[in-house]
């Protein structure tokens, strides 16, 4: 049985608990907002970049760039992997984990001479991948998301870029989370590169190109990969804050409910009852019919209407003589 003063550590536990928990929700509902922002604001920016690159690419000597050349055979794929530093964020990083294994077993079918090299970005995805996965781990970068910027976006941007273009990597796919809302995200599978060719207009625009078409493209081309790779970053940066600020919430309400039972346990323990001092005893004269006097323990007087012995909720009671 515990005692009071267990009772009253673990109820300043509990309150500690709840403080920190209250805290962390309200740090997770900011930074939401804030990269809920950062994703609306960059989403018409790339929509609005792959419209010039389908205006710009329209001919097929536009497609002759080797960022658009698929090429007949592929030896080597790289798959991005992206997810969270951190946990309590409920299913994000298993979702994209077991997405994952799962998109690896679909590459060895249809690239069944492919080489599979793994390039892990997020702590968990690290951890994870350096455990179980079976494929070279041939890039990681934990700690990517703490904090998130778009200078560490364009250095790993321009490293799978120049790893595609020296032959390193045939082709490079990206695994991550999508933002839908805030009760909703999902994984998300994406060729990075080679960039699939545009679709052609109906109706055909002839453009003049100065410079020429070919330099526009090799200016256009690596900064709609990096801003398309920023772009899977803040998804995900976002979707995961999103996963985690209800289940910081519900963390936050338990701790509440397990303070008001332990609270209830503290009033409802039969210890705290046995170390109350005895109440003194009172009583009539033999035969006398007055009113008997009975002590409270806290110094209130209880008047039954005779003097038989009365037990009351406040432990008051009365023997006569």
């Amino acid at each position: 049985m515990a005692t009071l003063r267990d009772i009253r550590r673990r109820i300043q536990a509990v309150r500690s608990t709840a403080k920190i928990t209250s805290a962390m929700r309200m740090v997770a509902a900011a930074k939401l907002r804030r990269a809920q922002e950062s994703v609306w604001a960059a989403r018409p920016y790339v929509q609005k970049l792959r419209e010039i690159l389908s205006h710009v690419a329209a001919t097929d000597a536009a497609l002759l760039h080797p960022f658009f050349g698929i090429r007949r055979e592929v030896n080597v794929i790289g798959l991005v992997v992206i997810a969270a530093d951190r946990g309590l964020c409920g299913s994000f990083n298993s979702n994209v984990l077991r997405a994952a294994q799962q998109h690896l077993e679909h590459l060895r079918q249809q690239f069944p001479k492919a080489r599979l090299e793994l390039l892990a970005l997020g702590g968990r995805a690290v951890n994870y991948l350096r455990k179980y996965a079976a494929e070279l781990l041939g890039y990681e970068r934990p700690g990517l998301f703490s904090p998130l910027r778009m200078e560490s976006a364009y250095e790993i941007a321009q490293f799978l870029m120049d790893a595609y273009l020296a032959g390193r990597y045939d082709r490079i796919e990206v695994l991550s989370n999508e933002f839908r809302s805030v009760l909703r995200q999902e994984v998300c599978h994406r060729v990075l590169l080679p960039i699939t060719a545009p679709q052609r207009q109906a109706q055909r625009v002839d453009y003049i190109f100065e410079p020429s078409q070919l330099e526009i493209l090799d200016a256009l081309l690596p900064m709609y990969v990096r801003v398309q790779f920023w772009q899977l970053l803040l998804e995900s940066h976002t979707a995961e804050q999103a996963a985690r600020t209800p289940r910081i919430t519900l963390a936050s309400s338990s701790v509440t409910c397990s303070s008001s039972t332990t609270r209830s346990a503290r009033l409802l323990s039969p210890r705290r009852w046995s170390k109350l001092p005895a109440a003194p005893k009172h009583s009539a004269p033999k035969g006398s019919h007055e009113p008997a006097q009975l002590a409270h323990r806290n110094g209130v007087g209880c008047t039954p209407d005779s003097g038989a012995p009365l037990n009351c909720a406040h432990r008051c009671f009365a023997a006569p003589q």
